[in-house]
């Protein structure tokens, strides 16, 4: 039966009804569906119009029970030569199916084997550049590698590796400032790690949760990350998770609780069988706390000694963040404890280094840091300038913590200036932002520059009070200090005022707060000349004069200075005693020092 022509395939299809007709399908339809093909088709291959495929003639074939040979040489024809050669050619079908599609599933294995190594190849290499890049605080690299190693990581299967991809985007992210990308990744890296049990994943992504959390004013979901690492098996989880609730309760205004949580964090660090290396680096970010917290009190002097330390423990451990934080902090001490010299050499090497380092983080703050070094020293124009360039660099990389730095540097500049309209503005902006960021001593700076400006207000000297409580209760000497300066020089009677200026003087000396110590001792020579006790008045102002940088600084103290001997002069010429000659001597000083500065412009 030749298949190739109209009467071979009629043929066929005749034998295909009869095949069918002997099954128990009630009908050609019912066969049909059976078959898996239309009841058009089926009709079609009865009829003989359309040719029916090999394959699909074995399946008509199983269906009915008869053998293919049936289909094409009949019932006279199975014993016969022709069949026999058909059953041989069928085999030799069979056979040639077989190998080829053995050969097939074995290329295919083949290069999915080699598409699989060059995956594991491929996310080993991104694994190892990524870490490369993270120890080299890298974040724009990190954050164009991440991708890539997430997109191999997926096609792989690896939970693993997607977890550890999410780990370091987040890190990345946090290091630019985009805090919202950083939750998002870190929220997965922590699902992911949970998901497959890796405890390790699932510590590293509870540390990095904490500090992000903390950086969006989330405290509360901050403190939940950190404890459970605060009981975990590993030693470097414990220690690293009770450092971190430290910042946490520095940040949101409980230092001594902050303290405790860094002395237990001590404990850890030196209990267990650690490596003298992993300790070394430990009692680094220890170090670093603690003078975060010395800066927090406003104590200057302790601050400088914790920065040398720190310094001292971050270049044994070779942590270069570390020794750029301690450079930053002796900096700022350098700034408060007058030595301006010291702090404006110390921030320009802190712009260059920054700038080599790539470190936008540092290069903020150190811009920050010069621009109150440039007000302290009584350039405002350039103060201004700086302020404003740092407050738009913040605003393009973060909403966060730095950006309300900035405000409040620039509502600092404004006041200086005089320039109310301007100040509050900045200065309302600074406090509700670190309100909502739960950044409890920016928020109480903010206040108190406030309360500073609306002098006129009528409850002004009310504020006063209540910031100087509450810094007395959180334990911001300094920002009590100054709290008690203002009411002193606002003070009805003279003896309050004299009593508040001591207070303010004690405090400001105690904490190594130069500025402080020096507005004191003013407000107390005020005060005595209030009394009539020029004497103490005037070796107040002398002693304050003589320990003033050599610089013009301060204008705002230069100008209650000379206010303040102008009229103990005036008042020792109507005295019997005279006036000593170092106060007449002052204003010759006064004199060659702003000619001198004036020549140097």
């Amino acid at each position: 039966m030749d298949l190739r022509t109209p009467k071979g395939r009629q043929e066929l299809g005749k034998r295909i009804q009869a095949a069918v007709a002997d099954t128990d399908y009630d009908s050609l339809p019912a066969f049909a569906r059976h078959l898996g093909c239309s009841r058009a088709l089926i009709y079609q291959y009865v009829k003989g119009d359309v040719l029916v495929q090999l394959d699909r003639l074995q399946e008509i074939a199983d269906l009915t029970g008869r053998p293919l040979a049936w289909f094409l040489l009949g019932e006279s024809g199975l014993e016969g030569s022709d069949a026999q050669q058909l059953r041989a050619e069928l085999d030799r079908c069979r056979e040639a199916t077989t190998a080829a599609e053995q050969a097939l599933a074995h290329e295919r294995g083949r290069r999915a084997a080699e598409t699989d190594q060059y995956r594991h190849t491929l996310a080993q290499d991104l694994r190892e550049i990524c870490l490369a890049y993270r120890h080299a605080e890298d974040a724009a690299a990190l954050l164009e590698a991440c991708p890539r190693w997430l997109e191999i990581a997926r096609a792989l299967g690896d939970q693993s590796a997607l977890a550890a991809a999410h780990l370091h985007m987040g890190h990345a992210w946090y290091q630019v400032g985009n805090l919202d990308m950083a939750l998002r990744a870190l929220q997965e890296a922590l699902r992911l790690a949970q998901d497959t049990a890796d405890l390790p994943a699932e510590y590293s992504a509870r540390q990095e949760l904490v500090r992000v959390l903390q950086g969006l004013g989330r405290s509360a979901e901050a403190r939940e990350q950190a404890l459970p690492l605060t009981t975990a098996e590993r030693w470097w989880p414990r220690w690293a998770a009770l450092v971190a609730l430290a910042a946490l309760e520095e940040q949101t205004g409980h230092l001594p609780a902050a303290e405790q949580a860094l002395d237990q964090a001590a404990a850890v660090v030196d209990s267990g069988e650690e490596s003298p290396d992993r300790r070394a680096l430990a009692r680094a970010y220890l170090a670093s706390n603690r003078v975060n917290l010395a800066l927090a009190r406003g104590h200057y002097h302790l601050a400088l000694a914790l920065s040398d330390n720190l310094h001292a423990l971050a270049s044994a451990a070779d942590l270069p963040d570390q020794i750029r934080e301690a450079a930053l902090d002796t900096a700022l001490a350098d700034l408060r404890t007058g030595r301006l010299a010291a702090a404006g050499d110390h921030l320009e090497r802190l712009q260059e280094w920054s700038a080599l380092a790539g470190d936008q983080r540092l290069a903020l703050l150190a811009s920050l840091f010069h621009t109150e070094y440039l007000r302290r020293c009584g350039d405002l124009p350039a103060a201004k300038r700086e302020a404003l360039a740092a407050l738009e660099q913040a605003a393009e990389g973060s909403s966060g913590h730095p950006l309300a730095e900035a405000e409040l540097a620039v509502g600092e500049v404004y006041r200086a200036e005089g320039k109310t309209e301007e100040a509050l503005h900045y200065l309302q902006r600074c406090r509700a932002r670190a309100q909502r960021l739960e950044l409890h001593r920016l928020a109480t700076r903010a206040a108190l520059s406030l309360a500073l400006l609306e002098d006129s207000a009528p409850d002004a000297r009310q504020q006063l009070r209540d910031i100087a409580r509450l810094a007395k209760a959180t334990g911001y000497d300094d920002l009590q200090a100054e709290c008690l300066v203002a009411l002193s020089e606002r003070a009805r009677s003279a003896r309050s005022a004299l009593k508040l200026a001591q207070q303010a003087a004690a405090l400001s000396s105690a904490a190594g707060d130069f500025w402080g110590e020096l507005a004191a001792a003013l407000a107390a020579a005020a005060a005595h000349l209030r009394l009539g006790e020029l004497t103490q008045a005037a070796q107040l102002l002398i002693d304050a004069h003589s320990r003033r940088p050599a610089a013009p600084c301060r204008p705002d103290l230069t100008a209650a200075e000379r206010s303040l001997q102008e009229s103990l002069l005036a008042a020792f010429a109507t005295a019997e005693e005279p006036a000593p000659p170092a106060l007449r001597l002052m204003t010759d000083a006064g004199n060659e020092r702003a000619q001198l500065s004036e020549e140097e412009s």
